[in-house]
């Protein structure tokens, strides 16, 4: 079984002839950038202008670029059709009490944009401020939209071939930034409860000749077993301080154990191919930040303090291969057992043959953040009122 399309129902030619021909009916052209074997950019055109990039790794990279590139478009080009709420009113939401950033605009009159997502387990509705989930470059205006942008990610954004292929990607992305934020959290000697495991040397250099990939110089892969029903992976290159401002990063998630590996891998390696100015100057305001507080020194070598080497390795392929809807049905179980319930709004379709999802779930972290220069607290905080006599 080629793991890389373990999650996809339609094989990697097939995808490329469908994007393209999606692409050509909203008579956008495609030109994609093949870095290396596993590291693609794409760029979407309308009549000669340049709208949209991704980026995209393993592989699979060419696909994962068009994919990304898509992705961005629907972003940019979403129509507002809400009417703006005012923030209070945003946090008053049943579904959102325990949802740390929302919370956190409880106290504010200002209007705000929204965009409406529904529930994956039933008919509910809950309106989540649009910057939040759909960063821009302009400057927000007052604090309520600056708290706004502080933990604003496109995250859970996810293209598919299927509407199941596409709520997975998106759950799986959302489940995966929300453990790293955790393993960040473990990093600065905050309580996770997560058993983190580092792979031996042995057993990295087994999984990298299972993907049939050998990166240059040493690198670290840590690993969660089963979280949220989902396997996931973080790698981090051991060295080469002097090469970026920090260590960089890759991580992955998903049902199968090799797969999240391989995503965390690649990931680490399109981060240091494609590393450039902007980059570098995201990495230097994120070492402001961290250079605030003794706390946050952890982060700048990655190394989550509960981790132990270890010798075992979970199966690696996963339960349900090609088949998306039996994945999205055991990460949902996962979810409702861990109290977490997640929320979808469909960012565009196309003759059901390409779906464009966007995924939030109420309460995940969003530490990880910090790494991309934004002054964020973890969940806990946030929910934490300071007028809280008792505490």
């Amino acid at each position: 079984m080629d793991i890389h399309n373990y999650e996809r129902e339609n094989l990697g030619a097939s995808r490329i002839l469908i994007l393209k021909n999606c692409f050509k009916s909203l008579g956008l052209d495609s030109v994609i950038d093949k870095i290396d074997e596993s590291i693609a950019i794409a760029a979407l055109y309308a009549q000669g202008k340049l709208i949209a990039e991704g980026a995209g790794k393993g592989k699979s990279c060419e696909i994962g670029a068009l994919a990304e590139a898509f992705e961005h478009y629907c972003l940019q080009n979403e129509i507002l059709n809400e009417t703006p709420i005012e923030a209070a009113k945003i946090a008053k939401q049943h579904a959102l009490h325990s949802d740390g950033v929302i919370q956190s605009l409880s106290c504010f009159n200002e209007h705000v944009e929204v965009v409406k997502f529904k529930s994956l387990f039933g008919e509910d509705e809950i309106a989540i401020p649009q910057l939040l989930v759909s960063p821009r470059d302009a400057l927000p205006e007052g604090i309520c939209h600056k708290i706004i942008e502080r933990y604003a990610t496109n995250s859970g954004t996810a293209l598919g071939c299927s509407f199941e292929e596409a709520i997975l990607h998106g759950l799986n992305e959302v489940i995966e930034r929300h453990i790293l934020s955790l393993l960040m959290l473990d990093s600065i000697g905050e309580e996770c409860e997560v058993k983190i495991h580092e792979i031996s040397k042995k057993n990295i250099n087994c999984l990298l000749s299972c993907i049939d990939f050998k990166p240059h110089g040493s690198i670290r892969v840590y690993f969660v077993d089963e979280l949220l029903g989902s396997f996931f992976c973080l790698a981090v290159r051991d060295g080469e301080e002097d090469t970026f401002s920090l260590p960089q990063i890759g991580s992955g998630c998903s049902q199968s154990f090799l797969l999240a590996f391989s995503r965390a891998v690649f990931e680490l390696v399109q981060a240091e191919t494609l590393y450039g100015y902007e980059e570098r100057c995201i990495d230097e305001q994120a070492i402001r930040i961290i250079s605030r507080s003794k706390r946050l020194e952890g982060l700048r070598k990655m190394r989550p303090i509960s981790s132990k080497v270890t010798d075992y390795l979970p199966e690696p392929n996963g339960k349900f291969p090609n088949r998306p809807r039996e994945q999205v049905n055991s990460a949902l179980n996962s979810l409702k057992r861990s109290e977490f319930a997640p929320y979808y709004r469909v960012l565009n379709e196309m003759a059901s043959s390409v779906f464009v999802v966007q995924v939030y779930v109420p309460g995940m972290e969003r530490f990880n953040l910090i790494r991309s220069g934004k002054w964020v607290a973890p969940h806990a905080a946030l929910l934490h009122s300071p007028f809280d006599k008792e505490s």
